[in-house]
């Protein structure tokens, strides 16, 4: 192994490589360009103080650069003839380190990296269903690492005493500052030093090698990792064993503050924040990401920098592979916000667009949304110029984008939310998986390409759609879920994961049903529902006053005798009565307030739309009808939502279990009627009614294609909601996540989902 590093070959690649970095030179000042001019007689001379074993490196040079919060991280660093000689032994060293490490350890490795052990991590969490985590920091960890026990553990993998001693000389070489004061090396690896990475590794193997013994999610980039456990009591039990381990075996000290917390509330890791339903960026992440890009977009020397490029590419390797498109669309709004302003600056300067084009060449965006649009934003950016007469000097006029960017931000949303969604309504149409994502084509002719990344779920409004078992395998293995449906919005049937079974949660919904909890989650069910009922109404009263003169006036007494039915329901009083008979009372004030709801609704359709009363299923009647097929579209996104919090959609509570129904479904829908379903059909019908038609006792192919386009962009538009903007169908996930909590008592209480009005 010793001769492999004095190979002469080897030592041309690893001048190449320290030649391509070409970073900063040591203590002796020889930079790379100055070493690259007689760069063979220096390595020949290198060469042979190797193989005469002569060779003794230079000490480190210390810098100092700054980190978060005022501190400072030291660095050491290398000449040029000291980063050869590491880079000849990494090359050597490297993959027999490498085959040694298990597959838990994704930092400084071949085909492993940041974004694996993201991913990884939310496999754990959300395949696993591990949502508890072990909080550990060690304190200054490649300063601590003992070097005495290193090397031992080394020697026994190498077994090459000429070897052991370069990487000992390398490794325990002093360090100096910029004033020549020398300073011992006693502990620890040098943050700088091209082995310093591997050699990490190798010391935390055996913590990799240790939490094999435990039933736990573990990750470890590098000296960080997390710890994930499926119980508290477990979590702690992992957090004692593993403390102690690092103390008296790994010699290495931790931070103090060490402990196990719920996922509801987040942790971050590797820079992204993992929740027990999602993950993303904190704030604090998301603030330093967008100080990245107002360092960059700048048009200071009448072109964006190139630092622009190397910055856009940097984000678009790691976040882009792994966020969510609402966290990218954030950050190109805001990089758009930047530049128009950097643009508005400059722009009397320019005076064609010609010149507006080539001060902004570099620019590029995160989402396809943005990028698709960037030349039409240029062309926006450039002005608009007047007609001008025969012999009148040109003009270019200036105009102030402000409002347009909240209306093209808007734009973007609805384009975003329509990527999320694949809605098929045509017969003949097949779908497919292709290299390049999901294939839709009829008659042999390419109707659409879509990234897989963007499709979350596939819709079938209609029959004679064929799929490729490819693609259904694609779907079920990346949770996306397809749904079938009849001419009346009924869901007939669907292919999802069929990983969703949960002994210990379904086990405490039926015990539930036997204590007051079933009782209390029924009974803020029906105060939900009558609560956004309430809040429906006052939304059209609010917004559509001069449409709706008689609704204005009936609504007050309406809304006063709604109140006073949901006022009644004491959830917690009459809970405590058996839950047959608290039902019955239940549903009769949900009856009794569904009769002023529906008679309200009555007055703002009538001009529209004839509307005899609510009818279920069968309605023949428009309004009905697209009510029905609308409450099937929610219907299926709500027994999603159930089957990704692993809750048995068969044990209900509001309603009565019935052989194959899912009633837990029929449950959890109640509270999002008003909001997503009602609020849309009584829309369409006020403004769209000449578009929308029965065919036959069935709503028309085209009206169910335009209210099921409808229906998804409800779900997919942004409300306030625990202090977040979320999409409403992230918030139904979220609500069937809250009734799991409660029902594993990691929530104290079940609150119903609030419409904002």
């Amino acid at each position: 192994m010793y001769q492999q590093i004095c190979d002469w070959a080897r030592l041309v690649e690893a001048w190449e490589k320290v030649e391509a970095k070409n970073t900063a030179g040591g203590v002796d000042r020889v930079r790379v360009g100055e070493f690259k001019l007689d760069w063979e007689d220096r390595l020949k001379a290198l060469q042979k103080e190797l193989e005469q074993q002569r060779y003794i490196p230079e000490p480190y040079l210390t810098v100092k650069i700054p980190k978060d919060k005022g501190e400072y991280r030291e660095l050491g660093l290398l000449t040029v003839r000291d980063k050869i000689v590491q880079q000849s032994i990494l090359s050597v060293i490297g993959p027999v380190l490498d085959d040694l490490f298990l597959d838990t350890s994704y930092g400084y490795r071949r085909d492993k990296g940041p974004v694996k052990a993201v991913r990884r991590t939310w496999h754990e969490i959300h395949h696993c269903r591990r949502y508890w985590f072990v909080n550990l920091d060690f304190d200054s960890f490649f300063d601590n690492i003992p070097l005495d026990r290193l090397f031992r553990r080394l020697s026994k993998v190498i077994q090459n005493e000429a070897l052991e001693r370069l990487i000992s000389l390398c490794m325990q070489m002093a360090k100096v500052d910029r004033t020549m004061q020398w300073r011992y090396r006693e502990k620890g690896l040098a943050q700088g030093a091209l082995l310093s990475p591997v050699l990490a590794n190798f010391y935390l193997h055996e913590l990799d090698q240790f939490m094999l013994r435990y039933s736990a999610g573990y990750i470890r980039y590098a000296d960080d990792f997390l710890i994930l456990a499926d119980s508290e009591r477990y979590a702690n039990e992992v957090l004692r064993k593993v403390t102690t381990f690092i103390d008296q075996t790994l010699k290495l000290p931790l931070n103090p503050g060490a402990k196990v917390a719920h996922l509801n509330r987040g942790t971050t890791f590797l820079g992204i924040t993992f929740y027990d339903d999602r993950y993303g960026l904190s704030d604090e992440k998301l603030s330093s990401v967008k100080e990245k890009l107002e360092q960059v977009c700048t048009l200071s020397d009448g072109e964006l920098p190139a630092k622009y490029s190397e910055t856009l590419e940097g984000i678009r390797n790691y976040y882009c592979r792994l966020l969510p498109d609402e966290y990218l669309l954030c950050l190109d709004e805001y990089q758009e916000e930047l530049l128009e302003s950097e643009v508005k600056k400059h722009r009397s300067k320019w005076r064609t667009q010609k010149a507006v084009r080539t001060a902004l060449d570099r620019l590029t965006f995160l989402t396809d949304v943005y990028q698709q649009d960037r030349k039409k934003l240029i062309v926006e950016w450039s002005g608009r110029r007047k007609k001008r007469k025969p012999d009148q000097e040109e003009e270019v006029l200036t105009i102030d984008p402000a409002k347009a960017i909240e209306k093209k931000r808007r734009m973007y949303r609805k384009l975003q939310s329509a990527s999320l969604e694949l809605l098929i309504s045509q017969p003949g149409v097949w779908l497919g998986k292709s290299r390049r994502g999901i294939t839709v084509k009829q008659k042999g002719r390419n109707l659409l390409n879509a990234p897989t990344a963007n499709v979350k779920h596939i819709s079938i409004l209609n029959k004679g759609v064929t799929l490729s078992s490819n693609l259904i395998a694609h779907c079920a293995k990346a949770d996306i879920p397809i749904d079938f449906f009849d001419g009346r919005g009924r869901i007939i049937s669907r292919i999802y994961d069929p990983d969703t079974v949960d002994a210990v949660l379904w086990d405490g919904q039926l015990q539930a049903l036997n204590s007051i909890k079933g009782s209390l989650i029924a009974g803020q069910m029906v105060r939900g529902k009558i609560r956004n009922q309430i809040y429906l109404l006052k939304y059209f009263n609010k917004y559509q006053k001069q449409r709706a003169t008689a609704f204005a006036k009936t609504l007050p007494e309406a809304l006063e005798k709604m109140n006073a039915i949901l006022e009644s329901i004491k959830v917690g009083q009459e809970a405590d009565t058996p839950l047959s008979n608290y039902r019955k009372s239940l549903f009769g004030k949900e009856g009794q307030a569904a009769q002023f709801y529906w008679k309200m609704i009555a007055q703002l359709v009538r001009d529209n739309v004839p509307f005899p009363g609510r009818k279920g299923q069968g309605a023949t009647d428009l309004f009905n009808a697209m009510l029905n097929y609308g409450y099937g579209i929610l219907y299926s996104r709500i027994w999603d939502a159930i089957l990704k919090a692993r809750l048995n959609p068969y044990i209900s509570f509001l309603h009565t279990r019935q052989l194959k129904k899912p009633t837990l479904t029929f449950d959890l829908i109640e509270e999002f009627r008003p909001a997503i379903v009602d609020r849309t059909v009584i829309s369409m019908v006020r403004k769209e009614r000449r578009d929308l038609a029965m065919d036959g006792d069935l709503l028309s192919l085209a009206t169910r294609k335009k209210l099921a386009e409808k229906i998804l962009e409800r779900l997919h538009s942004f409300e306030m909601h625990g202090g977040e903007h979320l999409r409403l169908s992230t918030i139904i996930r979220r609500q069937a996540r809250l009734l799991a909590r409660y029902l594993l008592d990691q929530q104290k209480k079940y609150k119903p989902y609030t419409f904002k009005w």
